[in-house]
């Protein structure tokens, strides 16, 4: 059984707006109304790295403005203090991270203005140092030994090369 429903009512149709067709034009001429946003890299897990947060993006940072693999700041830290932030040498004379020479720590402050004491300046003036020694040798081990036993004394170093296995160790 066919049903037949009445016809709807009629309706006027509602007016439509005038557009200002030069106005669109060179609105479109200039440019998406919003900027196109590039997907969001999610942030890397760096959990791993045996340090609070503030010290690991202090880390980071630091790598990512020196060019220094963030693998290799890794291994030294691991290499000079076990990641322990308050780390002193048997001489009293390195510390922090890094194990900073005392003799170094007022030129390092200078080109860094970080102060090599504190946790976070100890990696500031550490990566910088690292930079420093690869810019100066052109080497990853060239600069590790230097670090170890200072530039142009002609040591070898099995620092280096220890420094170095380790890194393949933190990459991730």
């Amino acid at each position: 059984i066919n049903t037949i429903m009445p016809p709807a009512q009629a309706r006027e149709p509602e007016p439509v707006a005038a557009v200002d067709w030069d106005a669109l034009v060179l609105e479109m001429a200039a440019g998406p109304i919003h900027e196109p946003t590039e997907p969001q890299q999610p942030e890397p897990d760096l959990s791993y790295i045996p340090l609070d947060k503030p010290l690991v993006e202090t880390l980071v940072a630091s790598c990512e403005e020196q060019g220094v693999p963030l693998e290799l700041a890794l291994a030294v830290i691991e290499r000079e203090s076990g990641f322990d932030v308050d780390a002193v040498g048997l001489d009293g004379h390195d510390v922090g991270l890094f194990q900073i020479r005392s003799s170094n720590h007022e030129w390092l402050t200078k080109e860094t203005g970080a102060d090599p004491v504190t946790p976070e300046g100890n990696i500031v003036c550490g990566v910088w140092f690292l930079a420093y020694l690869y810019d100066y040798t052109g080497s990853w081990e060239a600069a590790l030994t230097c670090w170890r036993w200072g530039p142009g004394n002609g040591e070898t170093s099995k620092y280096a090369s220890a420094v170095l296995g380790a890194a393949e160790h933190w990459k991730t």
